[in-house]
């Protein structure tokens, strides 16, 4: 090996120099890119949890919604069921003395709307 000179040497360290100071800045701007990192997390947090309180709100209106659905139907199964025994094409086993049908659970209509085995309309 040759000995190095003094002008290789000046050129050597402006080289190391040059290569360090990206280094330093990088170094020096890394806590601010990992502050910057967790205020984004933060505000999407937030935005999650709002949109997350809004999705609750529409399940709940869906809920109510089905609930009126299921009581227009054993409504609707009703009134259908008393016309056709007015007019004489539905026949239900027993008559009570005031005219108001006793076993309406027995009608084919009424057991399509209470399939899981519960009268939803709470007909006597």
């Amino acid at each position: 090996m040759r000995p190095s000179t003094t002008k290789e040497t000046i050129r050597s360290f402006e080289i190391k120099s040059k290569n360090r100071a990206p280094n330093r800045e990088s170094v020096r701007e890394y806590p601010k890119r990992i502050k910057d990192h967790e205020a984004s997390i933060e505000d999407e947090l937030i935005r999650l949890r709002i949109v997350n309180q809004q999705l609750l709100k529409r399940l709940q209106g869906q809920v109510a919604l089905d609930q009126q659905v299921a009581k227009f139907m054993c409504l609707l199964v009703d009134i259908g069921g008393r016309i056709k025994w007015v007019l004489g094409s539905f026949h239900y086993k027993k008559r009570t003395n005031s005219g108001i049908l006793e076993n309406l659970r027995d009608a084919p209509l009424l057991k399509l709307v209470e399939a899981d085995g519960v009268n939803q309309c709470d007909l006597q």
